[in-house]
């Protein structure tokens, strides 16, 4: 008897904490945006989210503060859902970026830094990020660029008689 009262007096006193623990899971675990069937949650958003709100100051609990977090939560939900965007039709259209690419992008950018690899890495773990999300950044934008091309291309149509007048305009 003894030993049930003990095991209900533990149950009684670790409930409220796993409620409260299952409540903070699941408020990190809140979807932000389903885009195609593929889900953006709240803890995605707020990672992605809180360097530019560090970066800015946006910390404190003020109207300023709470307006500036807002607005920068709707720019990067934005960006998020329009890499998804991207990605997905990239993988329609078979588009891909090699790692390769992605190696020589990344030793342009610390050429024109005029930084070594190390410098580089240790500026990424300031601003509070690693060297795998740098790439993965990295080939998201060559990816745009790419498929933003790509479109751009396609909605551009050149006739034959156009190229020929063309020609003969400026022989």
């Amino acid at each position: 008897m003894r030993k049930i009262l003990c095991a209900a007096a533990a149950i009684m006193l670790i409930l409220p904490l796993a409620s409260q623990a299952f409540a903070a899971t699941h408020s990190l675990n809140k979807v932000a945006a389903v885009v195609n069937g593929e889900m953006i949650s709240l803890f995605d958003l707020q990672r992605y989210a809180l360097p530019e709100i560090t970066r800015q100051g946006f910390t404190g609990n003020d109207a300023k503060s709470e307006a500036g977090r807002e607005q920068i939560m709707r720019t990067v939900l934005d960006g998020l859902i329009i890499d998804i965007l991207i990605r997905q039709e990239a993988e329609r259209f078979k588009v891909s970026v090699s790692e390769a690419e992605i190696d020589n992008e990344l030793r342009m950018v610390m050429q024109r830094s005029q930084m070594t690899p190390k410098q580089f890495e240790d500026q990424l773990i300031i601003q509070g990020t690693s060297m795998k999300e740098a790439r993965e950044q990295i080939g998201q934008g060559i990816l745009r660029q790419r498929m933003m091309s790509m479109m751009v291309a396609r909605k551009i149509m050149v006739t034959k008689e156009e190229v020929e007048r063309y020609y003969e305009e400026h022989k």
